[in-house]
């Protein structure tokens, strides 16, 4: 998947990646900002230095990003204001510094803050076919702009910036993005069922007892079934593969290998109270344009509504 996602952004200098929650979007963003980068992982220096990681929320804003006046204490002990560079900006400065290196700005939960607020005028310059100078815009502090300052006639993203969001489409209580931002990515949605073998092997305890997790898979294949195939629902809403990764917790000091059905058992019926059934009953809430109910998921998830038919 990631030699898939580094073409594509490669090509397009911003991707966002979409899907259902729990599919791992965050983590594949890493990844991908480590090959961008050159660094073998996330505790690198080379990852720590080229690559920025921020999470939008609603009071992130346009100071934090981009530039804005900050409060100082002055030499005389008294509060002032100056002009500070946000995370974006300093990451484009570094990028002018080392052009032949690639440089990463990873912005988490990126339709939880309000996007034309935080970006203002930088929706032109973020555009893949504006970039560099071509692409100069005067912000809103550009008076303020030392005259040593590499933006000084007027900011840019330069071309060896890239960009990566994560988002899901399904929390209600989110920002749209307007049509303006949503043209300047590439999007690529990170299903759930694509993602269960990939956040399962190699995960402990599970990578020892694949047949403790193929029963697992039969579990959340039979759920997110029932939800895509829903009208009112669909691929958007599924239980992403890290709900399931829970397990672990019920599952100490245990051998998979060795486990019994009932015991088996037991650590689903614990998955489903604990963390599944919450979950699906505030999306039933909030969502009103569905057939489906609770005791029908519940039925999918065990798979008695099968056997019931």
């Amino acid at each position: 998947m990631t030699n898939d996602l580094y073409e594509l952004i490669i090509n397009n200098k911003n991707l966002i990646l979409t899907g259902a929650p729990g599919t791992g979007k965050t983590f594949i963003a890493k990844q991908l900002a480590c090959k961008l980068v050159g660094a073998q992982s996330t505790d690198d220096d080379q990852y720590k230095n080229h690559v920025k990681f921020v999470q939008f929320h609603p009071s992130y804003d346009y100071t934090d990003f981009v530039e804005g006046l900050r409060p100082v204490n002055n030499k005389d002990g008294q509060l002032g204001f100056e002009r500070k560079d946000g995370n974006f900006k300093k990451l484009c400065l570094a990028a002018l510094k080392a052009p032949t290196e690639n440089f990463v700005m990873i912005i988490d939960e990126i339709n939880r803050g309000q996007v034309s607020k935080i970006f203002g005028e930088l929706f032109f310059a973020l555009d893949p076919d504006y970039r560099g100078k071509a692409g100069s815009v005067e912000t809103q502090y550009q008076n303020m702009v030392p005259d040593e300052d590499n933006f000084k006639e007027g900011f840019y993203v330069p071309e060896n910036v890239y960009v990566i969001g994560t988002m899901n489409d399904i929390d209600h209580s989110l920002e749209p993005l307007d049509f303006a931002f949503r043209r300047r990515f590439a999007w690529r949605e990170i299903t759930a069922s694509e993602r269960f073998d990939a956040m399962f092997i190699g995960t402990k305890p599970f990578a020892v007892a694949p047949d403790f997790v193929d029963k697992v898979y039969w579990y959340f294949k039979r759920l997110n079934d029932k939800i895509e195939k829903d009208p009112g629902f669909g691929a958007a809403y599924q239980v992403g593969p890290a709900y399931f990764l829970k397990l672990k917790n019920f599952v100490v000091d245990q051998d998979l290998n060795a486990m019994s059905d009932e015991d088996f058992k037991k650590c689903m019926d614990k998955l489903w109270n604990i963390h599944l059934k919450p979950l699906l009953a505030e999306c039933l809430k909030v969502n009103n344009d569905t057939s489906l109910t609770l005791k029908a998921l519940e039925a999918a998830y065990y798979g008695t509504d099968k056997k019931q038919g």
